[in-house]
């Protein structure tokens, strides 16, 4: 099934994604675990701000 999304969705969830992507690479390549910690708490927060002000259509 396809989704749709504009552009500044897109954007969005790339850029946490990449935020993901650096806690995994803390915790599996250099064992890091309190950098991993404090990206993932930056991630959090920033998944809460994007998901609060995202509006959706119905």
């Amino acid at each position: 099934m396809n989704k749709l999304a504009n552009r500044e969705a897109i954007d969005g969830v790339q850029q946490m994604h990449r935020g993901l992507q650096m806690a995994l690479q803390e915790l599996v390549l250099h064992k890091d675990y309190e950098r991993a910690e404090a990206i993932l708490r930056q991630l959090d927060i920033a998944m809460v701000d994007w998901i609060d002000e995202t509006k959706t259509r119905r």
